[in-house]
This record gives C-alpha cells, sequence and structure tokens, in this order.
C-alpha cells in the first residue's frame, strides 16, 4: 500500500495493528470492537448498563452490548465473539434476569 503524499515528503502507510491503536485512542473502542464491527457490520456499543434490559431495571454495565435485529445479526455476533476468546450470553426482552451491580464482563447479545 502506498502512502500519502503530504508536500514534499511521503507518508508511511498505516499498518493494520496501528491503525486500531489510531481508533482506540481517538473513540474508546478497542480491538474486539472493531474487528465486531467488520464481521458484524454494525457497531458494539461499550459500557451499557444492563438495568433498562432486565424486568428487575437492575444490573451493571456490560463490557459489550449488541442489539441483533435478525438470526443472522445473532450468528455473526456469536461468531466474533467466539473467535476472539469472548464470553457472551443472549438475551431475549430480559424477563426474569437479574444481572449483578458490577456488570457483565464480556458481550451481551440482544435478540
Amino acid at each position: 500500500m502506498p502512502g500519502a503524499e503530504i508536500g514534499p515528503w511521503r507518508a508511511a502507510p498505516f499498518t493494520e495493528s496501528a491503525l486500531a491503536e489510531y481508533n482506540t485512542a481517538m473513540d474508546g473502542r478497542d480491538e474486539f470492537s472493531l474487528a465486531f464491527e467488520r464481521a458484524v457490520g454494525k457497531p458494539v456499543s461499550l459500557g451499557l448498563a444492563l438495568a433498562p434490559y432486565s424486568s428487575f431495571r437492575i444490573g451493571g454495565p456490560a463490557d459489550y452490548f449488541f442489539e441483533a435485529v435478525s438470526g443472522e445479526e445473532i450468528e455473526k455476533a456469536v461468531r466474533a465473539a467466539r473467535s476472539a476468546g469472548v464470553r457472551f450470553y443472549v438475551i431475549g426482552e430480559g424477563t426474569n434476569l437479574l444481572f449483578a451491580d458490577d456488570g457483565y464482563r464480556g458481550l451481551i447479545i440482544r435478540s
């Protein structure tokens, strides 16, 4: 990949890892959230409070949260989590779910 022309200088091209580090620094997203968006085609939310997604209205933040609108999106989200070694839990409407005040360390997929 050729570098960009900047005046009389030639900028070095970004490597994929350098670009991921840059994106993380710029918007707070990490490697998994960037890979998730590439795999699923939609972004994952970071640090979303789980209380609104439980009928008991309690629960701290999930590391990652994704609201799927199709079976295909659920499948892609599960594959992305598995390939990255990120724990995941699939929920529906949140009836009879209790989330810890500490939240969930992993990905919540809401269908």
